[in-house]
């Protein structure tokens, strides 16, 4: 039985896996298995994946079902008892699933196991990320409080984390509604019963310079599937004591997010009727930002030039 089970969902990424599965073969650790969930595409990137001599590397065909039913299809195939994801237009570094096995060997009673990534962005420039509370470079243990840490830049990247399989099939996975953000979702729920172990080491690239980005073609219309599960941890008191500020502030997080998307449609009243639903002022300044867009006219944000950039730079 392998260490690890790599999980690598696929829609039309001809362009990517091959970058994407070379990164896992050049692995420092060599005992793990890549199941590769191809979600119907129509690109041929199903027979680039065959092409691949190594043995460990296996094609699954699934029908169309989206990222998360290709996700919660890999875990259930994997034989390994630590399955890590990574995104057909991502890569690791030559290093993560080492981090991530020390990490495992450290703190056994974690829920997940995450790395630090950086971004390349659309003009093909890579920079680090900093994330808040937590500890500089070079340190590695527990997330202190994994719902203060999310108010900034999510530490948890569904490219630089693996996860124990039992909490996945506790959990029941990744949720299947398409709507945005059902991997932060998915952290959000092992974070309320477990802790989230971290190292600062660079571990994975997330690229958001390639053309269909998921980032690119979720749109956030209908609202962030956290939300409502943030809402029931609170009703619920099932949130840690201390951290119910930073969870109000996680649920702000996404309305924000949200309004933006409803900005960039041209639809101003609804973005601002979402930006009065915000009960903290972690972000205050974003809030004034979309608010003030939002007061456009809808053609005049429809035609604003680089609005769309402006809107993932700002999410990002």
């Amino acid at each position: 039985m392998p260490k690890v089970s790599v999980v690598i969902p696929m829609f039309n990424a001809a362009a990517t896996i091959r970058r994407a599965l070379d990164s896992v073969l050049a692995q420092t650790e060599r005992d793990f298995e890549v199941l590769v969930v191809d979600d119907a595409s129509s690109d041929g990137c199903g027979a680039l994946v065959e092409a691949c001599p190594d043995p460990r590397v296996r094609l699954i065909r699934q029908p169309h079902g989206f990222v998360s039913a290709a996700r919660n299809r890999g875990v259930r195939e994997a034989s390994a008892g630590l399955v890590s994801f990574l995104d057909a237009d991502d890569e690791y570094r030559p290093e993560f699933l080492e981090a991530i096995l020390r990490l495992l060997a450290r703190w056994p009673e974690a829920g997940a196991y995450a790395c630090s990534f950086s971004v390349v962005d659309r003009r093909g420039v890579a920079r680090a990320m900093r994330f808040r509370a937590l500890p500089p470079f070079p340190w590695e243990g527990l997330i202190p409080d994994y719902f203060e840490s999310a108010i900034g830049l999510q530490p948890v990247c569904s490219s630089a984390v693996a996860v124990p399989k039992r909490v996945l099939e506790k959990l029941g996975g990744f949720r299947e509604e398409r709507l945005p953000g059902e991997d932060i979702e998915l952290w959000f729920r092992i974070a309320l019963e477990s802790p989230i172990a971290f190292s600062s080491v660079h571990g994975a690239v997330y690229h958001r310079d390639v053309a269909n980005s998921l980032a690119d073609t979720l749109p956030a219309l209908d609202g962030y599937i956290l939300v409502d599960t943030a809402h029931k941890a609170l009703a619920e008191g099932r949130v840690p004591a201390g951290s119910e500020r930073f969870v109000e502030g996680l649920i702000d997080k996404q309305l924000v997010a949200t309004a933006a998307q409803l900005v960039v449609a041209g639809r101003g009243a609804e973005a601002r009727a979402k930006l009065r639903e915000i009960r903290t002022t972690f972000f205050a300044r974003d809030v004034l930002y979309w608010r003030l867009l939002a007061l456009l006219p809808a053609a005049v944000t429809r035609r604003a030039a680089g609005l769309k950039r402006a809107v993932m730079g700002r999410l990002a």
